[in-house]
């Protein structure tokens, strides 16, 4: 199951580093964060946590169109820890959050199909347009079947696993979250206030 979640995760991922719309310099990062997601997991997490929120603004600030780049370091980050050898033995509490997650993550997916079906059934060709819009501009469309909002609440429940798999064992990890949680958080305000008063 991880290796076809990381599978899901690339495929989404290729769509935007093969676009050569978007800057190389911002392709070859997520290229290079996978990587490194998959090599150190836990530092590739406190790395997302402190960066992921300005992606988007790195991006523009590089000349890149629109798209959704806090998602796309996401799934750098997931594609990595899927493809990272999971624990021998997963403690409480990744026993207790994988059973839930599993069962949301089924309920959205058969939402999204019900939707597609009631979308096919009453217009099949802005239906099909969907599908191709979806699978050669994922991170920067939007859909009329929450394939995106499924996707992201999907992720969500991913990151929610890879945070409890990586420090239920290791607890200098969670606290090294928080703190670089905070330093994004104040990052972000700082940055706010510029704009606000109109420095930035």
């Amino acid at each position: 199951a991880r290796f076809a979640l990381a599978a899901l995760a690339i495929l989404a991922l290729s769509v935007l580093v093969r676009n050569e719309h978007f800057p190389l310099a911002f392709r070859a990062g997520l290229v290079a964060f996978a990587l490194f997601a998959a090599m150190r997991p836990a530092d590739a997490l406190l790395a997302a946590a402190v960066a992921g929120p300005f992606s988007g603004l790195l991006a523009e600030m590089l000349g890149s169109p629109p798209f959704r780049g806090y998602e796309s370091v996401m799934l750098a980050f997931l594609a990595g820890w899927l493809l990272h050898a999971q624990p021998l033995h997963r403690g409480a509490a990744s026993r207790r959050v994988l059973l839930p997650a599993t069962l949301m993550t089924g309920l959205i997916v058969a939402s999204v199909v019900m939707l597609g079906l009631q979308l096919h059934a009453a217009d099949a060709a802005f239906f099909w347009k969907t599908a191709a819009d979806l699978r050669t501009a994922y991170l920067w469309t939007s859909d009329l079947t929450g394939v995106i909002e499924g996707a992201n609440i999907i992720v969500g429940l991913l990151v929610l696993i890879a945070v409890v798999e990586l420090t239920e064992y290791d607890s200098g990890v969670a606290f090294s979250l928080i703190k670089m949680m905070v330093v994004a958080a104040a990052f972000a305000t700082a940055l706010s206030l510029l704009l606000a008063a109109g420095i930035g």
